[in-house]
């Protein structure tokens, strides 16, 4: 669930870093920003526009160049890509951070928030705070989270109403092995593939359903090759939790960036 508050916060700090970082050089820098999400997806929309904030701000010497779908690769390729330097700002998904941050696969656990505020309220806290913590050691600094709702299943074989159903049915899950162990205990056979590659999946018969958040499960199975005859069946709330991850900034830059965490 995107709201205008999370990322006018969101872009409110990056600039924020990004005009430090521009403060201690005399020369004009184009940042590079990734994001495998569509031109038109709120968090491909947000970089966009705090590129025009941060050209704006430094007069036309910096700028953001962004990236968006698969341009730099799947979102695997592109947190090694971050992890070096080739990537200065990365918005990626939890499950698949956690197999470089381990902390993070403590939010990609289901059934972890009673609700939208208490899993705000955990980011925005101490708890959050202490998990971006955690990322330097493994050469990135984490920025911030957003959360884009529970997480659904579908598919083109049966409804999905209990864990019951899930049994036998082969699903798509993030490049994660504790995304593919927990599918796995609910009964399901997981497929590991980039997001890129859903509706090849279904189209193919390899996958008959995969599991994301609605927004995105939505226009997937709108679409002609899918088939599904369950849409955006809410039984299986794992939040969704994306965060900003620039690579090899000083420590001191984003330590003394007021707000480093939103909802």
């Amino acid at each position: 669930m995107y709201r205008r508050a999370h990322l006018s916060r969101t872009i409110t700090l990056v600039v924020a870093l990004f005009a430090t970082v521009a403060a201690t050089s005399a020369f004009a820098r184009e940042f590079r920003a990734a994001d495998t999400q569509n031109e038109d997806y709120p968090t491909v929309q947000a970089l966009l526009y705090m590129g025009s904030v941060v050209a704006q701000r430094s007069g036309g010497r910096h700028q953001i160049k962004v990236f968006h779908s698969p341009q730099l690769g799947e979102e695997k390729e592109t947190l090694e890509q971050t992890r070096v330097g080739a990537i200065d700002l990365n918005r990626t998904n939890v499950a698949l951070i956690g197999n470089m941050v381990p902390a993070m696969n403590v939010l990609a656990m289901p059934f972890l928030f009673r609700s939208i505020e208490h899993l705000q309220k955990v980011l925005d806290g101490p708890i959050g705070s202490e998990i971006l913590d955690s990322f330097e050691p493994y050469g990135f600094v984490g920025l911030a989270f957003y959360d884009s709702g529970a997480r659904s299943i579908y598919n083109s074989v049966r409804p999905v109403r209990s864990i019951a159903d899930l049994k036998g049915l082969r699903l798509r899950v993030q490049q994660s092995e504790q995304m593919s162990d927990m599918i796995k205990s609910l009964g399901a056979d997981p497929v590991e593939l980039p997001y890129g590659q859903v509706l090849t999946g279904l189209a193919t018969r390899l996958i008959d359903g995969a599991e994301s958040p609605t927004d995105y499960c939505r226009p997937i199975c709108d679409r002609e090759n899918c088939d599904c005859n369950e849409q955006c069946n809410e039984c299986f709330p794992t939040f969704h939790v994306h965060l900003w991850l620039p690579a090899k900034l000083p420590r001191s830059l984003y330590l003394e960036t007021p707000g480093r965490t939103t909802g």
